[in-house]
């Protein structure tokens, strides 16, 4: 037991590692209205749609596998994100968010993320073999932009 909570603190502790050096983080560096009140509010821009995701994969001492994508909105609103597989399964979190949970050790379905904050998608049990995630971003707001963001890909494998 002292060794499975060892493996798994020291799992938790590499995670976070490789999230702070993967660097996404939520900025926002819209303009804002200035401090002066004699001076007139500096218009927003049209609203723009979430960047092109930052990516990774883990595959758990479980054998559970996921992608994980992190991306910013210019607004700073939430974002949901959409994951095609090279197989053709798609993970649409516009659809339904049963695959897209808070974390690895929180594994509670959410329906979007707020920008800068990762998103996990796990994924089904896959036949061993090479795969490629390709991942979008979109701003789910009533007043964001209604377009997905660049796509991002990643090539990974599943081994056993």
């Amino acid at each position: 037991m002292l060794k499975r909570t060892l493996t798994l603190v020291s799992l938790t502790i590499t995670l976070g590692t490789l999230l702070l050096a993967l660097g996404c983080s939520g900025s926002n560096t819209n303009p804002v209205a200035p401090v002066s009140s004699d001076q007139p509010l500096v218009s927003r821009q049209e609203n723009q749609p979430p960047s092109a995701p930052q990516l990774g994969f883990i595959t758990t001492l479980w054998g559970d596998n996921y992608v994980l994508a992190c991306s910013i909105d210019p607004e700073g609103n939430p974002v949901q994100y959409r994951l095609t597989l090279s197989n053709g399964q798609v993970f649409d979190q516009t659809q339904g968010a049963q695959n897209w949970v808070i974390n690895l050790l929180n594994p509670t379905p959410v329906s979007s993320y707020s920008s800068g904050q990762w998103a996990w998608c796990k994924l089904p049990k896959l036949p061993i073999g090479s795969y490629t995630a390709t991942v979008q971003a979109i701003d789910p707001n009533p007043t964001g932009s209604g377009k997905w963001g660049g796509e991002s890909s990643l090539n990974f494998s599943i081994r056993k």
